[in-house]
């Protein structure tokens, strides 16, 4: 499929109550990625970047993880670079994943145990991947190979800041749209 049909499914399957009644859906605010989506940003993947407490009963132990927010997907070439520009000016980081040859990614860090602060089990942001990942990213997306699009990665470097909140990731990368 073309970029903007990809863009039309993507923002009604958001809409949807399949959507909603996933679990990650309940910390999502669907209406801010259904307009980062609409302004021209298909979203592949998202983290809200929530702060989660809990107890976990084989070990005994309480935990805190901190996520980072993050929004990864794909944009038309000719608006990737002004956009990336226009997030790396705020106080967010975005960047435009380059396809490499090998199995070498370079990756970013996006979650830590606060207590330990350690990366067991950590989320991760990649710079580079290889054109077989992206290509089967653009075919789980149902977009054409050929389509003029350049992988995103957008992350907020501040541990438990909320996407949606008033400063948050969606917020920021909204504006960076419509400027």
């Amino acid at each position: 499929m073309k970029f903007k049909e990809v863009q039309k499914n993507i923002i009604s399957y958001l809409s949807s109550e399949e959507f909603k009644s996933r679990e990650d859906a309940q910390t999502t605010n669907t209406d801010l990625l259904i307009e980062i989506n609409k302004l021209g940003f298909i979203t592949e993947n998202s983290q809200e970047g929530v702060i989660q407490k809990g107890y976990n009963k084989e070990t005994k132990l309480s935990y805190e993880i901190h996520e980072r927010a993050y929004v990864t997907g794909f944009m038309l070439k000719d608006k990737a670079l002004d956009f990336v520009n226009k997030i790396n000016n705020s106080n967010k980081v975005a960047f435009i994943v380059s396809e490499c040859s090998d199995e070498k990614y370079i990756y970013v860090s996006i979650s830590k145990n606060s207590k330990t602060n350690e990366f067991k089990g950590d989320t991760k942001l990649y710079t580079s991947l290889s054109s077989e990942i992206i290509n089967a990213i653009k075919k789980d997306m149902k977009l054409n190979k050929s389509e003029n699009i350049e992988f995103i990665c957008c992350f907020d470097p501040v541990y438990g800041r909320k996407a949606s909140s008033k400063y948050g990731l969606y917020k920021t990368i909204i504006d960076s749209l419509k400027a």
